[in-house]
């Protein structure tokens, strides 16, 4: 579309450009980021006066289809981290909790309150996400061995020094393998 004038282009030659970017295997977000581009250029045309139509609107992106779709535990797969505790104690948190990986690995034993059972999530990905949790009768256990371990994070290793949230993944791995 370099070569032709502003007039010429109609949605066809727009949409092509899209279904193309679809084809050689292009994410939802890049055909989004180019709509939005087109939108901007139509608007900034207008604007100029050199033309008095937009085809943004028009652009057919299709929809947004997760890469890697995330899937609850299920009862069975739960208990079969019950089985092994000691080894699958902070992915029984995670799912007890609700917390994210990050906000776990960022949780000082001083965020917990023992006589009332809850922890405070002071860090998180987003202002809604600092709260209060309750912590489930069933993992109290777990997060009290966790507060007798050396270190001030709750998810440390046997010298005390916290997990970085790439280190934690091959915990994590572990545990699911």
């Amino acid at each position: 579309l370099y070569d032709m004038p502003l007039q010429d282009i109609r949605y066809p030659h727009l949409q092509k450009i899209i279904d193309s970017m679809k084809k050689s295997g292009l994410s939802y977000s890049s055909c989004k980021k180019v709509r939005s581009l087109i939108s901007l250029l139509y608007k900034y045309a207008r604007m100029m006066e050199y033309t008095d139509r937009s085809y943004s609107g028009l652009i057919n992106i299709g929809k947004n289809k997760a890469v890697y779709p995330h899937k609850p535990f299920s009862r069975r797969q739960i208990n079969r981290l019950w089985e092994n505790p000691e080894e699958a104690d902070t992915v029984l948190i995670l799912i007890y909790t609700g917390m994210r990986v990050s906000e776990m690995l960022g949780l000082r034993k001083s965020d917990i309150n023992k006589k009332q059972k809850y922890l405070h999530v002071k860090q998180s990905k987003t202002a809604a996400g600092i709260r209060i949790i309750p912590i489930h009768d069933r993992i109290w256990p777990l997060v009290q061995s966790r507060l007798a371990a050396p270190g001030a994070h709750l998810v440390a290793d046997a010298t005390g020094r916290p997990y970085s949230y790439a280190r934690y993944c091959t915990v994590w791995d572990a545990v699911m393998d």
